[in-house]
């Protein structure tokens, strides 16, 4: 093939050869001492587009560690690049040992990043699904507090909507949990900070109880009807002490 035309780009410069454009990184371009009109044997000009790809993948991968990386999420880039396996083997040690790629460095900032946010599981979650060796994450969460948890109850507390105190606790559990928040401590700042005088169960059950009356009453009487009644105003969480003032007992 013969080069018709070259143009300097951003990252390079533009090759063209009768309708073919092809974009060859400045390294190669020098390296193989491209000009207008040198004509190329097929041979040679897949070199030079193979030595093209190599380079292509290296300044992409600099600038995808532009900012901090776990060893997983460069592979997979890598990988969506079209990096040969030895390729990326080459570029994680060389990184690596530059310290563009530190897996210590990267977890401390997803913890500083995330924990005002989540808890320590949901922490563990992500730093594992990112690839971050299980010896890594143990030794940076092994004395992680969950600080800010007690302040993020406080705050849902006051706004979480809900019939009831049972309903706005379940909610509330759910909700810091899959923040990956314990168990206990969410019950601890919830017992403290969830107040029952919030929600007034006596009007909203009376609408529970007539919805549930309306779906047993057709099927049911007398004391087999009340019963069903009372089963379902508990389990939406009603105390027993609301249920029997609404159902006149």
């Amino acid at each position: 093939m013969k080069i018709d035309d070259i143009k300097k780009t951003k990252y390079g410069y533009n090759v063209y050869s009768g309708e073919l454009k092809v974009n060859i990184e400045i390294s190669v371009f020098n390296e193989h001492k491209l000009k207008k009109d040198l004509v190329l044997t097929d041979k040679k000009w897949q070199e030079i587009l193979k030595d093209n790809k190599r380079e292509f993948i290296k300044r992409k991968s600099l600038l995808y560690l532009s900012r901090r990386r776990s060893t997983k999420e460069f592979i997979s880039y890598l990988i969506k690049l079209g990096s040969e396996k030895e390729l990326t083997k080459t570029l994680v040690k060389d990184y690596t040992n530059k310290g563009y790629l530190d897996d210590y460095l990267y977890a401390e900032a997803v913890i500083k990043k995330e924990k005002n946010r989540y808890g320590k599981n949901k922490i563990r979650e992500i730093l594992i699904n990112k690839g971050i060796n299980k010896e890594i994450i143990d030794s940076l969460l092994i004395n992680h507090l969950d600080e800010n948890l007690e302040e993020q109850i406080i705050s849902a507390c006051k706004n979480v909507k809900a019939k009831n105190y049972k309903d706005a606790s379940n909610k509330l559990t759910r909700s810091f949990m899959n923040k990956g928040y314990e168990l206990n401590e969410i019950k601890e700042y919830l017992h403290k900070h969830l107040d029952r005088n919030k929600f007034n169960e006596e009007e909203t059950i009376k609408k529970e109880y007539l919805l549930a009356l309306k779906r047993y009453q057709k099927k049911y009487e007398g004391a087999q009807l009340n019963l069903k009644i009372r089963l379902y105003l508990y389990n939406k969480g009603f105390n027993k002490t609301t249920i029997d003032k609404v159902m006149g007992e």
